[in-house]
């Protein structure tokens, strides 16, 4: 997706009543977030969708030229305390999508 194509998702969501806003990861598991300019507000999973690229998860894994395979390798992406995150809040659902990490 371009920078442009994305830029104007985000608009579209802020026009249906979403917006942006910014979370510390407080504990990666159980994952709590805390939103970062209203510290009495913290998120548990049921408010939270996760998108798996900030999970830890399983893949299979082959490298044909080392021939090196295997069948559950793990990727190590699970958000850690002290991590800062874009989430994109639904007013009306009360939901959180955490969009990605903060990067400086």
């Amino acid at each position: 997706m371009s920078e442009m194509s994305l830029k104007r998702a985000i608009q579209g969501l802020n026009q249906s009543g979403a917006s942006v806003k910014i979370g510390i990861v407080r504990s990666g598991n159980p994952l709590l977030i805390a939103l970062q300019n209203d510290g009495k507000v913290t998120l548990g999973e049921r408010s939270l969708c996760v998108p798996q690229h900030l999970r830890d998860y399983g893949v299979k894994l082959s490298i044909p030229s080392l021939s090196l395979s295997a069948d559950d390798a793990t990727v190590h992406g699970a958000l850690q305390s002290g991590e800062k995150v874009y989430l994109v809040c639904l007013e009306k659902e009360k939901k959180y999508v955490v969009i990605g990490r903060v990067v400086a």
